[in-house]
């Protein structure tokens, strides 16, 4: 998002300087050489930058004032056009569209493409999966490699050699799938920055811990955790959240570990997680329970977790996780 607005920024200059040119000279309008297979029509709908920004803020009243209306165009072929014919730098169209099909071929990759993530039931990702995803993946950069040949001509790249494309970087946290992969640019961005704050204020607390000399507290961890969650809840909506916490909660990252050999399928897990993520979250604040009364609750929301196993299960498939076997 900084970098686009660095690059609007860019444009808002060069237009005012194109207004300018205008008044002592026709500009000069290049059209673009496309391939005969290559048309405004089949070329894909490009993302909207903004709708009405005032390109000049010129006070002479003879200079034209540009505005983004008159600029921007449903397709790339029209766009880089109108760019050209105010006199737009050929590197600032670069730039401008460079990152405009990135964004466009990353929202592609997030709604297109499985990840670990994305097989959140499972405490093993399916090698088929990956494979499939590896190769969706490859497709998906030589189609976003051969739209900006046709937009940009070839040797757009030459400048970017040693730049791994932004679209394909792998991400600890990967937002996808049909909920996650709609988020807009903006919760994405928010997600992020709380998802690293709580990382930090973990990674503060242990460490004060071992300056000081003193065990972990799990009660101050849960409490971290918690504030986290609050901090999401501001943000995601309901089913968001659900889909968030189904693959980065602890009570998920449990459940994995519980039936990895159960091989559940996404809508057990889906179930059984709904009815043990409220009870684990209260179970975590009784994970080094010592009193008497701490350590009654502690027993008494363990047989709640069972209950919830035994009540998303089938009876058989609750005796295969009782005894730790696989499916049969």
């Amino acid at each position: 998002m900084r970098i686009k607005g660095l690059l609007i920024l860019s444009v808002i200059l060069n237009l005012s300087l194109g207004a300018y040119i205008m008044l002592h000279r026709q500009p000069s309008h290049r059209a673009l050489s496309f391939p005969a297979a290559v048309t405004a029509s089949n070329l894909p709908a490009r993302t909207e930058l903004a709708k009405s920004v005032p390109a000049s803020q010129a006070t002479n009243s003879h200079v034209r004032r540009f505005t983004w209306r008159e600029i921007e165009s449903p397709d790339y072929e029209a766009y880089i056009k109108n760019l050209r014919s105010v006199e737009c730098p050929e590197a600032t169209i670069r730039d401008i569209v460079l990152a405009d099909v990135n964004q466009l071929y990353a929202r592609k990759k997030s709604v297109e493409v499985v990840t670990t993530q994305d097989q959140w039931w499972r405490a093993e990702p399916d090698p088929a999966i990956l494979q499939s995803s590896a190769d969706r993946l490859k497709q998906l950069d030589s189609e976003r490699r051969n739209l900006l040949n046709n937009l940009l001509g070839p040797g757009w790249d030459a400048s970017l050699a040693s730049i791994p494309p932004q679209w394909m970087s792998p991400s600890s946290l990967e937002l996808n799938g049909p909920v996650l992969g709609e988020l807009s640019p903006e919760k994405r961005e928010q997600v992020a920055a709380v998802s690293q704050k709580a990382q930090q204020r973990i990674t503060t607390y242990v460490q004060e811990q071992a300056q000081a000399n003193q065990p972990v507290d799990p009660n101050s961890l849960a409490r971290l955790r918690q504030q986290t969650r609050m901090d999401l809840q501001s943000i995601l909506t309901p089913m968001e959240m659900e889909e968030f916490l189904l693959r980065y909660s602890n009570t998920a990252s449990q459940l994995r570990l519980e039936t990895r050999n159960l091989q559940l399928t996404p809508e057990e897990f889906r179930m059984v997680f709904r009815l043990r993520d409220p009870i684990d979250e209260r179970a975590q604040f009784y994970a080094s329970a010592t009193r008497p009364v701490d350590v009654a609750e502690a027993q008494k929301l363990s047989v709640q977790k069972d209950l919830a196993m035994q009540q998303a299960l089938s009876p058989e498939r609750y005796q295969a996780y009782r005894s730790g076997r696989g499916p049969n």
